[in-house]
Parts: structure tokens; sequence; C-alpha cells
């Protein structure tokens, strides 16, 4: 099922077929550096692909994935890490290196962001991320999102301490960037 589409992407839930395309990233240690997770064997991916066949959107702070297709191609590029609770939503997301810098990350996030505050109801949308991901914070500052913390050395991940930012728009801000574009 779909989410929602852009004028290039689809959002969708997982489908079975997906694990060899989503191994194909998520398997590479350029992609899971930043993220809470190691890079994923076959395997580990098949389980994970399982685990969200039956996901469905909810508002009770269960994080669920969801999937990015090219429409053109069919092909899956990236996923979303969403979870939701009290009107408040926080996002994650990976890509493959071969969709990275040509705009997709930036469609998807911005679909994200439409679909989020227009559909279901978010008042503010966080993410948080390592202070050296400057990719991701370029993404999230062209997106609209306002840093509103500076964590120092606070989480221990992958053997050291990392210190992460935390980014967020608020429905108002969204709904005036909106008008301004109009």
């Amino acid at each position: 099922m779909i989410l929602f589409q852009t004028l290039r992407l689809k959002i969708r839930y997982f489908h079975s077929s997906d694990t060899s395309a989503f191994h194909a990233y998520r398997s590479l240690e350029s992609v899971a550096r930043f993220q809470g997770y190691e890079p994923m064997s076959f395997v580990e991916c098949e389980e994970f692909i399982t685990s969200q066949l039956d996901a469905q959107l909810n508002h009770d702070a269960a994080w669920i994935q969801l999937a990015v297709e090219m429409i053109e191609s069919k092909q899956l590029i990236g996923d979303f890490g969403l979870c939701m609770s009290d009107q408040i939503a926080e996002v994650g997301f990976s890509f493959h290196p071969d969709f990275q810098g040509k705009g997709f990350a930036t469609e998807a996030f911005r679909g994200m962001i439409d679909f989020l505050f227009a559909k279901e109801g978010i008042r503010r949308l966080v993410e948080t991320v390592d202070e050296r991901n400057l990719a991701c914070i370029r993404l999230l500052e062209r997106c609209g999102l306002t840093k509103e913390g500076h964590f120092r050395e606070n989480i221990f991940l992958k053997g050291e301490w990392c210190s992460e930012m935390q980014y967020a728009l608020l429905r108002s801000d969204w709904e005036q960037q909106k008008s301004l574009q109009s």
C-alpha cells in the first residue's frame, strides 16, 4: 500500500520482494556509519523486512519502516523510520549511495513532512542526527527544520562517544512556509 507519492517517488509499506534491494544499501558501512544499526547481512535484512510486513502506520510510539521506491523504475532506493506519539513524529532515513546527492532524499523528506502535517495531524516533527553527518544536516535545513539542540557526547555508539543535534519543525512553521510558497 502506498502512503503518499511525490513527483518521482512512492513511500509505501515494505514487500517481501524488497529484501535484495534493501540489503544492497543496508549492508554498506557508508550507509550505516551514522545510524544506530550496523551493516546488515542478507539474513538480517530478510528478517527485518519480514518483521515489517504486517506493520501499520500508528500513533502509539512504535517505530515503523517505510520503503522509498522510484515510480518510473519501481526500484527501492531507501527507507524511512517513523515513530509517532502525542502529535509528535520522529523520523530517520537511509538511502542507497547511488541515489544520494540527486535530490531524492530531499524530495522524499519534503513529501514526508507534508504527509505528516496534512494527513496525520502531527504538530511537531523531530530528527536527531550525528553532528558529523553534514549531508543530513544540510538536507534538514533545506527542508526548513531548525536546530534546537546540540548534545555533546551524549550517546555511546559503535565504540565511541558521539555528539548529536536535534532538529525540529512545527506545523505552524510548515504552514507559514507553505503560505509563502503560494
